[in-house]
């Protein structure tokens, strides 16, 4: 009766030590893995800690995109149109002026999506930084939900859109907080060849998002800003000149 009182131990303990090992190493991967993830990630917050704030306007371009208000691109994907529009509007965020870029995307003349990016550029370099995305959903036109981020708020910082000369390996994370990296996207071509129904674009820079369940590539052409999103592609561009009186708040 002892022999069996001791083995009926034995075997649940082994079983809880097994299982103990188990969950220890894979704690022990899981910190490896993300100590490895912030060790690659630490250059591009370094440089974000590290930017001038006073030195960044929400107007002018580099070679990839364009701020100056009026600017229109109009994009396709099968029904689905997206318009990209750089507003009057701007907006303060986290302490620096930022421009409101509005996407609306459409489908049979009924809005389906509408998002405004804070956006603002540094006048040094050219480089691009992004302080804040609100999002809305439409259904038949009516708002079903909305979110969206603001850097300085909960934590969020902003981020870096486009580098000022982009390289082939820059790799840029596309979470606004360097606690909770979800995705990222790299620079795979900074030669690239793209045909679209607006024409044929050269000397393109293709970014390719990597790390979720996003997997889509980005082509911006130089002079023109984003040919290609994923599966919509640039259709026309107009620069209008924008109205003198305020546009309404992007909120």
């Amino acid at each position: 009766m002892q022999l069996v009182r001791f083995r009926s131990v034995v075997i649940p303990v082994s079983i809880v030590g097994i299982a103990c090992g188990a969950i220890l190493i894979g704690y022990l991967n899981s910190k490896a893995s993300a100590t490895s993830h912030t060790a690659l990630e630490s250059p591009y917050w370094d440089h974000i800690s590290h930017v001038d704030l006073t030195n960044l306007s929400a107007s002018g371009k580099n070679a990839y995109f364009n701020l100056e208000p009026g600017l229109r691109l109009r994009y396709a994907n099968g029904e689905t149109i997206r318009t990209m529009t750089v507003r009057r509007k701007t907006k303060v965020v986290d302490g620096v002026e930022t421009r409101v870029v509005e996407e609306k995307e459409e489908q049979h003349g009924q809005p389906t999506k509408i998002v405004w990016r804070y956006y603002a550029i540094d006048k040094s370099t050219g480089a691009l930084y992004c302080f804040g995305v609100h999002n809305q959903a439409c259904y038949k036109g009516r708002l079903v939900n909305h979110r969206g981020w603001r850097s300085g708020a909960h934590g969020a910082m902003f981020t870096l859109v486009l580098p000022a000369v982009p390289k082939v390996g820059d790799v840029l994370p596309r979470n606004h907080s360097p606690n909770a990296p979800r995705r990222q996207e790299e620079v795979i071509d900074v030669a690239g060849k793209v045909v679209t129904p607006a024409g044929t674009f050269t000397n393109c820079v293709r970014m390719e998002t990597k790390g979720s369940r996003e997997s889509k590539t980005k082509v911006f052409a130089p002079g023109v800003g984003l040919v290609q999103d994923g599966p919509f592609v640039l259709v026309s561009t107009t620069q209008t000149v924008p109205r003198k009186t305020a546009e309404a708040h992007a909120d």
